[in-house]
């Protein structure tokens, strides 16, 4: 049922009361609260849900690379190439443009393996776009049995 100005009015002046209470009225208020705010929730949901997967996938880059330096150490990989290959292989599924280095000591038989992963490649939503030149460096340390 629509209700045009001349039925408003003929409403108003059979009731009075009713119509003006209703025109004075603020119960509406709390849904347009609710629209203005939603999408700042929203976007909180977006930001908070973006950073989780990309320390996410942080924790899983630095789980590669900390298997690699473990896999050198105990002479199942044997060189540093063979070592930097282990990662970009692993990594690849990741960041495909990730960069790896990995190094180790010959007098302190530390191995140092480094990587670097640009931010914008590890999230899903596309929040951290905005960072175009921002990376994640993961380094791990690791001694070499003798």
């Amino acid at each position: 049922m629509t209700f045009t100005g001349q039925k408003l009015r003929a409403i108003a002046a059979a009731g009075g009361r009713p119509f003006r209470r209703f025109l004075r009225g603020a119960s509406g208020t709390m849904s347009v609260e609710a629209v203005l705010w939603l999408p700042m929730f929203l976007i909180m949901v977006i930001v908070i849900a973006d950073t989780s997967l990309v320390f996410s996938r942080r924790a899983q880059a630095l789980r590669i690379v900390q298997d690699a330096n473990r896999g050198m150490s105990m002479y199942r990989l044997t060189s540093e190439a063979e070592t930097m290959d282990y990662i970009l292989s692993r990594i690849h599924q990741i960041s495909p443009s990730a960069q790896a280095l990995t190094t180790m000591d010959p007098t302190t038989h530390v191995i140092r393996s480094s990587l670097v992963i640009p931010l914008q490649e590890l999230d899903a939503l596309g929040f951290f776009s905005l960072f175009p030149k921002q990376a994640f460096v993961i380094v791990a340390y690791h001694m070499r049995e003798v």
